[in-house]
């Protein structure tokens, strides 16, 4: 039996209720900071555009949902192999769980499952690596973690799942680019998850995958141009991957979470100063967060000046504050052309902030950010997190409910509440 194969024999055997009491709390938790992220872009120009391209159905809700999921940079990740999981993974599994009817403890399992089969591909392929290429680690996994979990859902035989994950394996890649490619690449992310579906309603109806990609002359790794390890898919006992993925604390660029948590401890010192430098010191594969001035403003999550920024002047980090008003403030964008980034001898994800005053330099360095397996943030963090995010757009008395759905998300009989709070047409403008 292939690795590919034993995986998917894997998959199908997850039940909800052998889940281990931790796996369901983190599935719970990740659906409802993916839900939230969805919610934090409802109503924008993004998602009326959005909604003029996707179909009817399924297909079109996982195009949108994802794609708006991941819009504000609030979405999970799995910072091992720099895969943004839960935005592809749970908009699709909600949108064919609608649809097939099925109840809250199906849904948990297919995202536990989802969750799983990317990660593991993430590692097999050391998709982290791939991002300094210009390949976006996540877009070579997520039509792969959907398949996963709509195949679950689709009840697959191992081999029929088998056959849905080498599918989708075939959409694997795609290009990270630029400040001026964030539209874009969100628009990937729905059409990868999109794939994803497709890839496994076609292994339902008998249509064979191209195993050969996981050890054939042309297989993923050689196509991707990694050495890979395709038994790495087995390497630990399920569920492990959800419970290993962070749930961000901030909606903005991972690899600025260090930087942005030293920045917020500065302001509980109670130090009101007039910073005249603020110095940055990043690992040299988190220099392409140096965007600075109009660059930044495009696509602001990934600025290192704009994320500080705000950060210092505001003492968060919500898609509100990296809004086109809110940079707009003197005292944010004063803060902003302040900021240099620096290289530095770091961990991937560790930050050192130097902030310079008439007084002196204080000076805070974060090894390890919040939000992952180290430094989990609780249950009652997340669902703070979920209500700042969905409340300006769904209303707070929708957020709060929002919130008690995903609490009791493997005791709902349907998902059609929880589904129509986000899976909908937009409304009235409002600002991005």
């Amino acid at each position: 039996m292939s690795p590919l194969e034993a995986l998917a024999e894997q998959l199908t055997t997850l039940d909800a209720a052998a889940l281990p009491p931790s796996a369901r709390d983190a599935a719970r938790l990740h659906v409802l900071d993916t839900l939230a992220a969805w919610a934090a872009a409802l109503d924008s120009p993004w998602h009326r555009i959005l909604a003029t391209l996707a179909p009817p159905g399924p297909d079109g809700e996982t195009l949108v949902g994802a794609a708006l999921a991941h819009c504000h940079e609030a979405d999970d990740l799995f910072d091992p192999a720099l895969l943004c999981i839960g935005g592809a993974v749970v908009p699709a599994t909600l949108a064919l769980g609608r649809a097939r009817r099925v109840n809250g403890a199906a849904l948990l399992t297919a995202v536990v499952a989802g969750y799983e089969a990317m990660g593991r591909l993430g590692l097999a392929l050391g998709a982290g690596a791939l991002l300094g290429r210009g390949l976006w680690p996540t877009a070579v996994g997520a039509a792969f973690g959907v398949a996963a979990a709509a195949g679950r859902l689709l009840g697959l035989a191992p081999a029929a799942l088998a056959d849905a994950l080498a599918l989708a394996a075939q959409h694997s890649g795609g290009l990270a680019g630029g400040a001026d490619g964030i539209a874009g690449r969100n628009l990937l992310y729905g059409q990868l998850a999109r794939a994803g579906l497709l890839a496994a309603e076609a292994a339902a109806a008998g249509v064979a995958g191209p195993r050969s990609l996981f050890g054939g002359p042309r297989e993923l790794g050689a196509a991707l141009g990694v050495e890979w390890d395709p038994a790495r898919l087995l390497d630990d006992a399920l569920p492990s991957i959800i419970e290993q993925t962070t749930i961000k604390p901030y909606a903005c660029a991972r690899q600025l979470h260090g930087a942005v948590e030293a920045a917020l401890a500065w302001r509980a010192t109670g130090r009101p100063a007039l910073l005249q430098r603020v110095v940055v010191r990043l690992p040299p594969a988190a220099q392409f967060l140096d965007r600075p001035g109009t660059e930044g403003r495009c696509a602001p999550a990934g600025s290192a000046q704009w994320v500080l920024a705000a950060a210092l002047a505001r003492g968060r980090v919500l898609p509100e504050d990296l809004a086109p008003a809110a940079l707009a403030r003197p005292e944010v964008a004063a803060l902003a052309a302040r900021v240099e980034v620096a290289p530095a001898a770091l961990p991937p994800l560790a930050a050192t902030l130097a902030l310079h005053t008439a007084g002196g330099v204080w000076e805070h360095e974060v090894r390890v950010p919040r939000g992952g397996p180290a430094r989990p943030l609780s249950a009652a963090e997340v669902e703070s997190k979920a209500l700042a995010l969905a409340a300006p757009r769904l209303g707070d008395a929708a957020a709060e409910r929002l919130v008690v759905l995903a609490r009791t998300l493997d005791r709902l009989d349907d998902l059609e509440e929880l589904a129509a709070l986000v899976c909908r047409a937009p409304g009235p403008p409002a600002a991005v």
